[in-house]
């Protein structure tokens, strides 16, 4: 008991005697490190190097409920302070400059929600889920592919189903095909006659009058028409005017007899600057305006001639000919120039598709939208710099497409063969960010 008592008295010292000791440690630490360095669990990253401690932990810490994941209002907070550099929060408005806007204040549910709304099972509860701090100045603040698999380990939905795939743990095993989670597949609906094989071996002696632009396709290849974007990620879709005019004009001739020097002039003129490449409407409304203008600045093209020939009626009455007016001469060469167009082989069906459910209206055909894909794979990322040292033709297997609805995209397997997951030296790297983003797109930075 004595021995109890003598410890117990020890121990007492001991607290009186190191109480004040606590404070002062403090203190000196503090004005040495700095206040926050005394609290802080390791070193921050070198990318957030410049930010202080209140630039993210904008609430106060309860030690209780964050012990037991509870802290709702502080997880809200510390994600609103990374909306104020990062762009925005998950399923914040989709333009950029109004998210950065609404960042600093958004409201925010007290978790944030899955990116994808039908997928159940692991919940991420905050921006330092995935992306931790406080784990030294080299650490990278990229996501492992860990934070992946915990949710498409299972891909049921809300319904309790699986949609195109069940599970999904490693790109080189059970990935599913590119475009298998469309309902028809990757199935090229647009509407439009194409023929790559034809474009990629056409011969510039065997066409007249457009050699200069079939050297340039011969030289350039793929690269005459499919243009990267400026961040040479994506291509540029193809435009007819500044990818198909130069091969496939849409020419306008005059018919009529012979004129002066200067109608002759007016007429050169004329025919050299083809129809727009518009709706049927609206070709027709240029071309009557352009006639127009050419019938009354030079009215040699319609004086003298007749709208109709004489010509003899059963029985032997002679109908005379009438003589032809500057909107006779108009709508004779607007006719003769919209069957060229519009039903010629080389006019507009010789690319495009005709609606046919219905007789066409004022003489006009009515043509299906082209829907050409602008992205195959919108959920992907995909960079074609990258890429460079590759040719086209070893992804996209064009020399042999002689249909537009061949769909060119390279496949998975083609990918794998220099893609694989994990640290092989002789592979490039499969990780899950490699391709895909867990953002919106336009808000990562």
């Amino acid at each position: 008991m004595k021995r109890w008592t003598t410890l117990g008295s020890w121990l007492v010292f001991l607290a009186i005697t190191l109480a004040p000791l606590v404070p002062l440690g403090y203190v000196t630490l503090s004005r040495q490190q700095g206040v926050e360095a005394v609290f802080a669990p390791g070193a921050i990253s070198r990318v957030h190097a410049q930010l202080a401690c209140q630039d993210c932990h904008a609430a106060a810490w309860r030690a209780g409920r964050r012990a037991l994941r509870e802290d709702s209002q502080a997880v809200a907070a510390m994600d609103r302070a990374c909306a104020q550099c990062h762009g925005g929060l998950l399923h914040a408005p989709t333009e950029p400059a109004r998210a950065l806007a609404l960042a600093p204040s958004a409201a925010r549910p007290p978790q944030v929600r899955s990116h994808n709304d039908c997928q159940v099972g692991h919940r991420v509860s905050n921006c330092a889920e995935c992306h931790p701090e406080h784990h030294g100045p080299r650490l990278t603040l990229r996501a492992g592919d860990a934070h992946c698999i915990a949710c498409h380990t299972d891909l049921r939905t809300t319904t309790g189903q699986r949609t195109f795939t069940g599970s999904i743990r490693n790109f080189n095993t059970d990935h599913p095909p590119f475009g298998q989670w469309r309902p028809k597949g990757l199935h090229d609906s647009g509407a439009l006659h194409f023929n790559h094989q034809a474009h990629l071996n056409m011969n510039e002696h065997a066409v007249r009058g457009i050699g200069g632009a079939l050297r340039r396709l011969k030289a350039q290849e793929c690269a005459y028409c499919h243009e990267p974007d400026s961040t040479g990620r994506n291509m540029q879709p193809i435009r007819y005017e500044k990818h198909c005019a130069d091969c496939h004009p849409l020419s306008i001739p005059l018919s009529g007899g012979n004129h002066s020097a200067e109608t002759r002039t007016a007429t050169e003129d004329f025919v050299r600057r083809p129809a727009p490449h518009t709706t049927p409407v609206e070709v027709r409304r240029l071309l009557q305006s352009r006639l127009s203008v050419l019938a009354l600045q030079h009215p040699e093209f319609w004086e003298g001639e007749t709208s109709e020939p004489e010509f003899v009626l059963p029985g032997g009455a002679r109908v005379p000919s009438t003589p032809r007016t500057p909107r006779a001469w108009v709508a004779a060469q607007q006719a003769s120039i919209e069957r060229l167009l519009f039903d010629g082989a080389g006019g507009c069906r010789f690319c495009h598709v005709e609606k046919t459910e219905r007789p066409r209206e004022l003489g006009l055909p009515r043509y299906e939208w082209t829907s050409v894909p602008t992205r195959w794979f919108p959920h992907a990322q995909f960079s074609h710099v990258k890429h460079g040292q590759m040719q086209c033709r070893d992804c996209h297997r064009a020399g042999t497409s002689r249909q537009a609805s061949d769909v060119l995209m390279p496949t998975i397997d083609q990918c794998k063969q220099c893609h694989q997951q994990g640290n092989s030296p002789s592979k490039a790297r499969a990780d899950c960010l490699e391709c895909h983003r867990y953002h919106a797109p336009v808000l990562q930075r």
